[in-house]
Parts: C-alpha cells; sequence; structure tokens
C-alpha cells in the first residue's frame, strides 16, 4: 500500500499543473479535483492514507474543512506566494511544505514523504509478527527490568494507531517544545524493532497509548501496551470519545489517568494542548 495524492487545486487541469501531472504524477496513485466539495467528500470517504497538495489561494479554506479528517498524512502547499500563505499554513501541523519555486521541490517532498509511510508500513507488518509470536510478552523481561529505572532517557513513549498520526505529530512538537522528552516510532525507532520498543518502553517514565476500537485490534499496537503492562510502566491513556476499547485495555489501566479527547469540534492543535498539559502534571506526579 502506498501514499494516495490528492490534489485540489480550482486549476489543476490548466497546462502547467497538467504538464506536472504527466511528467511526474502519471505513475503515482493520484486523484485530481478542481471542486472542493468533490475533493473534501473524497477524503471524508476514504480508508486510505492520502498526501494532500492544494493551492495556496483555496488552501486555507480547504484545509479548514479537512481538518478532522484522519485519513491524510500529510499536506503540501504549492503556491505562487510563499511569504502570504506561511502565516496561515503554520497553524496547521499537517502541513510539511509550503513551496512556490517550482515542482521539484514538491516532487522532493512527495518522494520524502512517500518513503516515511512505506518504513512506517514496514514498522506495523513486523510488530504484527512479533505480535503473533508473544501472546503477552512479560518474558522480554528480566524481573530486574520490570521496575523502571531510577533515570529514565525518555518522558513518554507514545503508542498509536496510524489514523490518529497527524494528532501524534502536533502532540511531539508541542512536548519538545515543553522540554518533555518523547519516544515515538517514526522519531526513535530504528534496527532490531524488538529491541528498540523493549528499550523504549523500559526506558520510560510514562506510556501514552492513544485508545480506540483500531488500536485494540491492532496486533501491533495491542503488543505494545502488553509490553508496558509486563514493565509496570505507569500509564496515561488517551482515549478517543466514543470509542469501544477491549476489556483488556480497560482492566489494566488507571482509570484516574485518562485523557479524553475528540468527540467535539476543537482543532487537532487543540487537542494536543490538552492532551500535553494533562500529561506535563502527570510527569510532576511520577517525579520528573
Amino acid at each position: 500500500m502506498t501514499l494516495t495524492v490528492v490534489w485540489y487545486d480550482k486549476k489543476v487541469f490548466n497546462r502547467e499543473n497538467a504538464s506536472y501531472y504527466d511528467r511526474f504524477l502519471v505513475e503515482t496513485p493520484t486523484c485530481r479535483f478542481s471542486d472542493e466539495s468533490k475533493a473534501v467528500n473524497f477524503l471524508k470517504s476514504s480508508v486510505q492514507a492520502n498526501l494532500v497538495i492544494s493551492s495556496g489561494s483555496a488552501g486555507q479554506s480547504f484545509c479548514a474543512k479537512i481538518a478532522s479528517v484522519t485519513s491524510i498524512y500529510a499536506v503540501i502547499i504549492f503556491c505562487s506566494d510563499e511569504s502570504r500563505h506561511r502565516h496561515w499554513a503554520a497553524r496547521e501541523p499537517r502541513i510539511t511544505l509550503v513551496i512556490s519555486s517550482g515542482w521539484g521541490e514538491v516532487q522532493n517532498e512527495i518522494d520524502r514523504l512517500s518513503s516515511e509511510y512505506t518504513k512506517a508500513l514496514f514498522r506495523e507488518r513486523e510488530l504484527q509478527r512479533l505480535s503473533r509470536q508473544i501472546s503477552f510478552p512479560e518474558t522480554l523481561f528480566s524481573p530486574g527490568e520490570q521496575q523502571q529505572h531510577s533515570r529514565p532517557r525518555y518522558d513518554v513513549m507514545l503508542s498509536y494507531n496510524h489514523s490518529y498520526q497527524s494528532l501524534v505529530r502536533e502532540l511531539v512538537g508541542q512536548l519538545l517544545e515543553s522540554g518533555v522528552e518523547v519516544w515515538v516510532d517514526y522519531y526513535k525507532m530504528a534496527g532490531n524493532l524488538k529491541n528498540s520498543m523493549h528499550d523504549g518502553v523500559r526506558d520510560s517514565r510514562v506510556f501514552v497509548p492513544f485508545v480506540c476500537g483500531a488500536y485494540c485490534q491492532s496486533q501491533s499496537c495491542m503488543f505494545e501496551f502488553r509490553l508496558a503492562v509486563a514493565a509496570k510502566v505507569v500509564m496515561a491513556p488517551v482515549w478517543i470519545d466514543g470509542e469501544t476499547l477491549s476489556p483488556e485495555v480497560k482492566d489494566r489501566v488507571d482509570r484516574d489517568l485518562w485523557i479524553a479527547v475528540g468527540g467535539d469540534d476543537r482543532s487537532i492543535e487543540e487537542q494536543a494542548r490538552t492532551i500535553k498539559d494533562s500529561l506535563l502534571r502527570t510527569l510532576l506526579r511520577a517525579g520528573r
């Protein structure tokens, strides 16, 4: 599975943009829209991961309409005046590039994001393979390791289903700005996956699972969750409001540390701020 490019621009079919498509995107899964409502409806109904490209003139309104859509991996703004659009784009955590200097930079960003997404899928498959090998991984920790190190390297470890990638990325940025040391897969996972997860759980003060129905059904997510249970790490679950959780998840966490988000019209930035503030309080209680 690869990222699908969703390109919305009122002039997407003009001669210039058509030439970019013919030269660079003809072999890439791409859906082009000149009608905003059709682009929005496509993204809302999509079950795949999408990389959105939009113009600057239409981008701000378009991004506001797709703010709560979870199928979007990242957004690129391809415009004629970077300085005019960078201000509002800076408030949109899923926008990774604002560019006006030609398609070359856009293509480089598409290639980078596609590679990043492919690596994330590979990690997901490897975690699923590992989770099938071990039903409940207490045996991955020696008795001494089941207690936290006296001086963990990380304040929090984030565990999530990739449908909440945008929220996690925004949260990571806010936590780093607050001086919090974060372990998250795309930032810290490298080498042997089992050892990397083992070290992340063991060396974190607080384990933060983004628990939702998809999380509970994911073998790889539950593998990380069970590692944290086995290591006896403090858990501060982020509950996606309205989602049904499995008994295993509900029964193994401290209800006093639940962080509920979703179910309202708040932006991703506001939801991340709620989580960050709650985690800072949890870290203070944990003796950070």
